[in-house]
């Protein structure tokens, strides 16, 4: 079966319980891993790379007695290569959150996505996407400045905005706004759902940490097993957030995933299937 030809099965059920998301993310990241974890892995394998570069090559480690001796112009030079990556770094993870969620959401309805059309998608939503995750960013924190619980509340209701901003094309306030109502209720279920995904995440990529570090101190050979174990788990959390995202659509207005895919395909700006590099699953 080639990579271009017409998608033969049929979407996925519906997701509805806990457990059901939870199956449902992890039996898509098997079937679709492959369109995937590229997206991530461009991203976050070459940037870990510098980012280690600029800690342990680019920031100068000198005792502060000693940083009068420096050369002001040396010093102010790697500052500001030191602030480039790490704004690069940024801006190419919000892009990245984009262009993943389209990517899911494509794969929840059979449909595979190349690179170059996924990072169209996540670029063109990328000044939505920084400001709806500042508002995002500044609502969790006063919530957790005023107390710790409505921090989490705050955290919660808000977690399905990248989905809604994306597959719905909404504003930012817009789609913050879109993520509370539909999390409200439900939110025990996010939680948990999040929590879990979040925790197989973190397991996997300390133990491909581990690993690293017994068979090398290198920080190139550290660095980069960051960035695989990054571009394989990451993945998962996003079906996982996509899944709660559709359900809850469909349990409150009765989402079909026909209308999912006419969403969908009017984000692409082509035909259903039509775009290069959509095909059934390997």
């Amino acid at each position: 079966m080639s990579w271009s030809q017409p998608v033969e099965l049929p979407p996925p059920p519906p997701p509805r319980g806990l457990g059901d998301v939870l199956a449902g993310a992890f039996r898509l990241y098997g079937r679709w891993w492959r369109a995937l974890v590229p997206i991530v892995a461009v991203v976050t394998v070459p940037l870990t790379l510098l980012q280690e570069w600029v800690v342990e090559e680019l920031v100068p480690r000198v005792p502060p007695e000693e940083l009068q001796r420096l050369d002001p112009e040396e010093v102010g030079a790697r500052a500001l290569g030191a602030l480039l990556v790490t704004v690069a770094f940024f801006l190419a993870s919000v892009a990245l959150q984009g262009a993943l969620v389209f990517a899911s959401a494509r794969s929840l309805v059979g449909w595979g996505t190349g690179l170059a059309q996924a990072y169209r998608v996540g670029l063109s939503r990328l000044g939505a996407l920084l400001l709806a995750g500042l508002l995002a960013g500044l609502a969790v924190l006063v919530g957790f400045v005023l107390l710790v619980v409505p921090g989490f509340v705050v955290l919660v209701r808000l977690s399905l905005f990248v989905p809604a901003l994306i597959v719905e094309r909404l504003r930012a306030r817009r789609a913050l706004a879109r993520s509370w109502d539909l999390v409200r209720g439900r939110s025990w279920a996010v939680l948990g759902a999040l929590v879990v995904g979040g925790s197989v995440a973190m397991v996997v990529g300390a133990v491909l940490g581990a690993i690293a570090a017994l068979v090398s101190t290198s920080w190139v050979v550290l660095a980069l097993v960051s960035g695989l174990a990054s571009a394989l788990t990451t993945p998962i959390t996003t079906l996982i957030v996509v899944l709660l995202y559709v359900d809850q659509r469909q349990r409150k207005e009765g989402l079909t995933l026909a209308a999912l895919e006419a969403e969908l395909g009017t984000l692409a700006g082509r035909a259903p299937g039509a775009v290069g590099g959509v095909g059934p699953a390997p």
